[in-house]
């Protein structure tokens, strides 16, 4: 009986989900002890100084909260984090191990930079890549689509996939601080189908930068060097409450590093399953309003949230300690300032507050401020290939949203469509994962029309009846796209204080028309 139980015990113990992480930090790109793969030519390899020490404290930090064990967090720092290795780490720390329920996290922190692909099916025809250890030594960056594959491989053995990115893909300094990217790659074609995005899937992605940005180094308050992002990141998950969602955790990282380097904007990626679950966590939560504090200066408090969250002057937020706050000025679509109206004064940058009470009704959008957007909204059906000129579009056929250029002026602004339906419920049809590669144009070439690509495609399905297409655009990037999300028709008028553009066009959905069958 004992030897059974002690059995029993043991098929328990082996049977529980286990967590495992590879943890990625470059600093020393001189390669000094590295032999030579081939010659390539100068890109430009400074070393950083805070990758390292991101992968030490993420360590220590995934023990100490998340109850990983010390024998499954794999690290690679410096020289050690050649390709070879990092790939092989990957296969042998993260994909072969992988089981239904484990929890896996990888992070990368070094220089990031893109490949120039004549095949890409990127809008801008560059790769992102990560750089290894060995790149000066005629290693070849590893690119995103590369380890499409081997993601997805742990996705289909059913285990929880969260990334952390810490790096970036451009090469110029700002600030005098270090930057982490360098020049682009040779370029390349490559034709080869490596299969979905992982966060497609259901893995969560969280990114220091936006794709078309610079991820920075700053001193942290331990006074040692750490990547912005993540040493907000880092912060956000000393603060977190128990079981809280990675969407509310990645809120407060954003605040934070808003509130420190407001230059460099994060983004999420997930669908809502993976943003409602916590951040190496099973258990998905409730979704709730909440927004996150960007900064505090005296009484006057800015928060992450505006019109786009339902927000109005007099809405009121609570904090976790009870504290209510009441918006006293909306500054655009995703910012408004508050004032503390009852209980302590104890909000700091990164707080969380609950929306208790937004206006009666939703405002809607008068004239924009700033009308001049250099895209116009159009839906083209997938099976025709031609745009839809006339007000209908057809039961059970798949449309594409596109965006045709105007004659206006190209600056580069992010772009959200969504769609209110006939019962005046609201639903995001592009981005669907998150505020990344959604800035337009990308490049010189902003005359052409712009496909939103397969993430936009969707099929016309019942309730049939008259649906109103919004494209909104403006020069940040709302910080959680999910809120036009909405199941609340809008109302009133309202003017912010912004610069942001809104079009509309309407389509009267139909069913499809039936053949008559002639016997």
């Amino acid at each position: 009986m004992r030897f059974l139980l002690i059995a029993l015990l043991a098929v328990s113990a082996s049977a529980q989900p286990a967590k495992r992480a590879l943890l990625i930090g470059i600093d020393d790109y001189t390669a000094s002890t590295i032999p030579v793969v081939k010659t390539v030519e100068h890109r430009g390899w400074p070393d950083l100084q805070g990758s390292a020490n991101d992968v030490r404290i993420l360590s220590e930090m995934l023990v100490l909260r998340y109850g990983f064990e010390r024998k499954n967090i794999i690290a690679l720092t410096n020289q050690q984090a050649t390709r070879a290795a990092i790939l092989h780490a990957i296969e042998q720390q993260l994909v072969t191990p992988a089981r239904a329920g484990d929890i896996v996290f990888y992070y990368f922190a070094g220089h990031g930079s893109q490949v120039p692909n004549a095949a890409s099916d990127e809008p801008d025809g560059l790769d992102e890549s990560t750089v290894p250890a060995d790149s000066r030594r005629g290693a070849e960056d590893i690119r995103d689509k590369e380890l499409r594959p081997r993601f997805n491989r742990i996705l289909d053995r059913g285990a929880r996939l969260t990334l952390l990115l810490d790096s970036c893909h451009s090469g110029g300094g700002f600030r005098g601080e270090r930057v982490r990217g360098i020049a682009k790659a040779p370029p390349i074609v490559d034709r080869t189908s490596y299969g979905p995005r992982p966060d497609d899937r259901g893995a969560l992605v969280l990114a220091s930068t936006q794709d078309l940005d610079s991820a920075y180094e700053i001193r942290g308050d331990d006074g040692v060097m750490h990547g912005a992002f993540t040493w907000a990141w880092i912060r956000a998950m000393r603060d977190a409450v128990a079981d809280e969602p990675a969407e509310e955790t990645f809120l407060r990282a954003q605040a934070r590093l808003r509130n420190e380097r407001p230059y460099q904007m994060p983004a999420m990626l997930g669908n809502a399953d993976a943003r409602l679950r916590p951040f190496l966590g099973m258990h998905r939560r409730a979704a709730r309003a909440v927004i996150a504090v960007e900064s505090v200066q005296q009484d006057q408090i800015v928060v992450q949230g505006g019109w786009s969250h339902g927000l109005a002057v007099g809405s009121e937020l609570r904090a976790a300690d009870n504290t209510r706050v009441r918006i006293t000025q909306l500054l655009g679509l995703g910012r408004s300032v508050a004032q503390v109206s009852a209980g302590p004064s104890t909000i700091r940058a990164g707080a969380l507050l609950e929306i208790v009470r937004r206006t009666s009704r939703w405002y809607s959008l008068a004239t924009p401020t700033d009308p001049s957007s250099p895209y116009h909204l159009a839906i083209r059906d997938e099976r025709t290939k031609q745009t839809v000129d006339g007000a209908t579009v057809i039961g059970s056929r798949i449309y594409s949203v596109v965006l045709r250029p105007s004659q206006m002026p190209r600056t580069p602004r992010y772009y959200y469509v969504f769609v209110v339906d006939s019962r005046g419920h609201s639903h995001l049809v592009f981005p669907k994962t998150g505020s990344v590669e959604n800035r337009f144009p990308v490049d010189d070439r902003a005359s052409s029309e712009i496909t939103l690509g397969h993430p936009s495609a969707f099929r016309v399905v019942r309730p049939y009846g008259v649906d109103t297409y919004f494209l909104l655009s403006a020069e940040e990037p709302l910080p959680d796209p999910s809120i036009l999300e909405r199941d609340e028709a809008r109302a009133r008028r309202l003017l912010i204080e912004t610069r942001w553009s809104l079009e509309r066009i309407t389509f009267e959905s139909v069913a499809p028309t039936r053949r008559r069958v002639t016997l």
